[in-house]
């Protein structure tokens, strides 16, 4: 059986112009394929559509990466089945279910846990409406139902937009609308789902941008530490937040998913300047890239694990331990693993605005 690393997962359940040789999904299976190397046995054999120069396959064997057989996507045997390792297709209606954010939306509305002052607005007069519903809130996004890692949102104020004269073309094809919170964390918590049965638990620190578009993320093995650290940078109670979490992701495991169950969160600052937790922002049924940094942090189980995507972030650090590319070198994404140790020193070192605190 062959393994394909299906990163095009999203565009396969939503895209109507989705199909699997397209270029522009492709590209996008290209740039992250070899996240898999973290995963993979000598005796797998995967599917690839990136080309893998002998010096990238042999940085990855000295890191002690195993690489798996390496088949082309031109040159696969089609009789043989393949696994689909990002996105298990499995039951196409659920899995479309399980990853929109329509659905997302509705749980947290019902669940009393996100989408607080937001709307589904499927026309411009629904849209107008609902801004004139709330004058106090001048700072709104709009989201695609369908789209993923933050692409695509359209930011907006009604501070400078006083006539409100956003394109109706714009609002047609970003149809969920919500305040633009101050975010200052963003949280992602992976429930490891096997047979049914939540089996695991783990969360990561997203390194997100102002519209949420991801560039990387944190973790480490001592899960405890970042509990604490969570309770005292925000004074909110980490069993409250996990109570809430773990109702989220009981209400996903109702429909039976097959994939994992990662749900995106974010701690902000609210009108009074007081920090607040927002539980569920949306949810993904498959696997993630905090999966995979989770993943390098099983590399040194005590210390805190770094996977950025951009330059010229804080660099230096005398507790750092260890360091290294992750990205082979003819990709667009340029990456860096980086591993601190002493987990709660390491964050407790940051401040707002720093290394991952931000506003918007």
């Amino acid at each position: 059986m062959y393994t394909l690393v299906n990163l095009d997962y999203e565009a396969y359940l939503f895209d109507s112009h989705y199909h699997e040789n397209a270029d522009q999904f492709v590209r996008a299976v290209k740039e992250f394929e070899h996240v898999f190397f973290l995963f993979a046995k000598k005796t797998d054999s995967m599917i690839i559509y990136n080309e893998y120069s002998n010096e990238d396959l042999l940085h990855y064997e000295k890191l002690g990466f195993e690489i798996p057989k390496l088949t082309p996507k031109t040159r696969i045997n089609k009789n043989l089945p393949i696994n689909y390792w990002w996105g298990k297709k499995h039951e196409l209606e659920l899995e479309k279910f399980l990853n929109s954010k329509l659905t997302s939306i509705t749980i947290a509305k019902k669940l009393h846990l996100g989408f607080y002052q937001g709307a589904v607005v499927n026309t411009y007069p629904q849209f107008l409406a609902h801004l004139d519903k709330h004058p106090e809130i001048t700072e709104w996004v709009l989201k695609n139902p369908f789209g993923m890692s933050g692409r695509g949102h359209y930011l907006f104020s009604t501070d400078k937009q006083s006539n409100k004269k956003i394109p109706e073309h714009i609002v047609k094809s970003r149809t969920i609308l919500e305040p633009l919170y101050k975010r200052v964390l963003d949280l992602g918590t992976t429930f490891v789902v096997e047979e049914g049965k939540i089996v695991d638990q783990f969360m990561v620190i997203n390194f997100n941008d102002h519209i949420g578009q991801f560039k990387g993320a944190g973790t480490s093995l001592n899960q405890k530490a970042i509990g604490l650290f969570l309770e005292k940078a925000f004074g909110i109670s980490f069993d409250l937040i996990q109570s809430q979490l773990q109702q989220i992701a009981d209400e996903y495991l109702q429909h039976r998913p097959e994939n994992n169950i990662q749900i995106d969160s974010f701690f902000y600052l609210d009108q009074n300047n007081k920090f607040q937790f927002y539980p569920l922002v949306e949810v993904n049924c498959r696997k993630t890239m905090g999966l995979v940094v989770y993943q390098l942090a099983k590399r040194h189980p005590e210390a805190w694990c770094e996977w950025r995507f951009e330059e010229g972030q804080k660099t230096a650090n005398e507790d750092e331990i260890e360091s290294f590319r992750l990205s082979p070198q003819n990709v667009k994404t340029q990456t860096t693993v980086k591993y601190f140790k002493d987990v709660l020193r390491y964050l407790d070192s940051d401040k707002p605005d720093g290394l991952f605190f931000r506003h918007n």
